[in-house]
This record gives structure tokens, C-alpha cells and sequence, in this order.
């Protein structure tokens, strides 16, 4: 008797339901073909990306212009318009330079760099050629310094020659906290286009947090987990946004390894995240 009941109960609820909500179910209908008609989409998208890839990669020739590099950081050009020559410049984790020219042909040079630390994430870690060379041919370089116990990033700038590499290094700035992890530098560099060199416009770098400080990238006062801002000369850019620790160009930052400056003048940054979860 008592499931007879129920099956009333639940027929007479169901008829009430379409006597009252048809609305109801003419939406639930729709919500499901604009569900299939998403997921069709992007089924088709990612056939179309597929095949897309794969037209691209028939298309696509390799070839080594290097080889025998133990751990390459960063690699940048150097486009020569005068000669109508493009060199290729990288460099290494543990402190060489590598210039590849038009034929092909590398030279290798040492990086005579104060105290590096390579051990975990460190070593050499970004180079970059300002838009002022050759007419002046300060370069800089980011590297992580020092030793277990107490290492930090630090960038250096020195004099570029494509036949003798970087000589004449000197600092430009250091992080004013050290650590005890080899891992999170950061070092990316970027310089602010349309500045001058020696002006008290300049560039910016990015800090890793350290992992076990994570804490510091919320903190002002440490340069930890930041984006800093400074000149050729290792100033605070002018008018910076943090006036009480004006090397402070933005804040938050986990392991940030990519800074580019987009056509509209937007700065993208690129966070390397926890067991993926990377961000833009």
C-alpha cells in the first residue's frame, strides 16, 4: 500500500510539474543543446588544432646550429644591419657565453661573474642586449650568487663584443634579502622601450620567491616574489610605484620566468606554478 502511495505521490508531483513549469522544460532542453553544441565545438577545435599541428609539422625543417650545451638559459640576437648579419648569442647555467654567426660558426667565452652559485635553479640566468647596441654596448646579465647557506639574484652589466664576449662586468644590483634554497630566482629581465640607456628610465627584473619564503612575495619591504624596477646604474626607476621601497615595481610572485611588453604597452608576465598550474 505504502509504495503504491509513493508512485501516486511522485505521478501526480510530476504531472502538477509539467502542468506548471513548462518553461522549465523548454530551458533544460536548450541548456543541453547549447551543451552538446559547446562540447561539438570544441571537439572540432581541437580536431582543427590537430590538424593544423600536423600540416605544420610536415612543413617544418630542423637543423643544429649548436650543439654540446650544458644547460642553455636564454638566448637573444643581435641583428647587424650595417653588415646585413644576425649573431645568435646564449648562454649557459654555468657561466659561458655562446656566439653563433651567419655561417654557422660558434665562439665560446667565459662569464667572469662574482661568486655564482649554480646549484638547483641557479646559475646564469637571463641575458639582455638594451636596443641602444651596438652604438653602446652595455649589456646585462642575471645570475643568482653566493653559496648554500645564503645565495640571491643579482645583476651585472659589462661591455659586449661579438669577437671577445662580455668583459668589464660590473653590478648593478643585488637582492637585498639572502636565502638558504637554490630554487625560485626569477631573473628575467626586460628593458622599459623608449628609454635611454643612461637615463633614469630603465628595466625591470623578475625575483623568485625563494619556495620556502613564499610568504615575502605579499611582503613590501622584501624584494622576494617581486617585479623590480631600475636604472643601468642600479637606481629605483623614477616615480615608483612603492615610494617606501622604490626597487618595488609590482608585488606577489612565485617563480616568475617570462616578462615581455606587448604592442599596446601592456607587460605580460609568465609564473611558473606549483606542479603545473602556470600563469599569464
Amino acid at each position: 500500500m505504502k509504495s503504491w502511495r509513493t508512485m501516486i505521490s511522485l505521478l501526480a508531483f510530476s504531472l502538477l510539474g509539467a502542468a506548471l513549469t513548462p518553461a522549465f522544460a523548454v530551458t533544460t532542453a536548450s541548456e543541453l543543446t547549447q551543451k552538446h553544441a559547446s562540447n561539438t565545438e570544441q571537439r572540432e577545435a581541437g580536431s582543427s588544432n590537430l590538424t593544423a599541428y600536423e600540416n605544420f609539422d610536415q612543413h617544418v625543417m630542423t637543423e643544429d646550429i649548436a650543439t654540446s650545451l650544458a644547460f642553455p638559459k636564454a638566448l637573444t640576437t643581435v641583428i647587424d644591419k650595417a653588415q646585413a648579419s644576425t649573431h645568435i648569442l646564449i648562454v649557459t647555467r654555468d657561466g659561458e657565453l655562446v656566439i653563433i654567426d651567419n655561417k654557422g660558426e660558434s665562439a665560446r667565452f667565459s662569464l667572469m661573474l662574482d661568486d655564482l652559485y649554480t646549484k638547483g635553479q641557479g646559475g646564469v640566468l637571463d641575458l639582455l642586449i638594451p636596443s641602444q647596441f651596438p652604438e653602446d654596448r652595455t649589456v646585462l646579465l642575471s645570475y643568482s650568487k653566493g653559496n648554500d647557506s645564503a645565495n640571491r639574484l643579482a645583476i651585472v652589466k659589462g661591455q659586449l663584443s661579438l669577437t671577445s664576449g662580455i668583459t668589464n662586468i660590473q653590478p648593478v644590483l643585488a637582492l637585498a634579502q639572502a636565502k638558504d634554497t637554490p630554487v625560485h630566482y626569477g631573473g628575467k629581465l626586460l628593458q622599459l622601450e623608449g628609454s635611454a640607456l643612461h637615463t633614469k628610465q630603465g628595466f625591470l627584473v623578475t625575483t623568485g620567491d625563494g619556495f620556502d619564503y613564499r610568504e615575502q612575495a605579499q611582503v613590501i619591504s622584501s624584494q622576494l616574489g617581486k617585479v623590480l624596477g631600475f636604472t643601468i646604474d642600479g637606481k629605483p626607476l623614477a616615480n615608483p610605484p612603492f615610494p617606501d621601497n622604490p626597487f618595488i615595481f609590482s608585488i606577489g610572485h612565485r617563480n616568475p620566468q617570462g616578462l615581455v611588453k606587448g604592442s599596446d604597452g601592456n607587460l605580460f608576465l609568465h609564473e611558473h606554478g606549483p606542479d603545473g598550474g602556470d600563469e599569464v
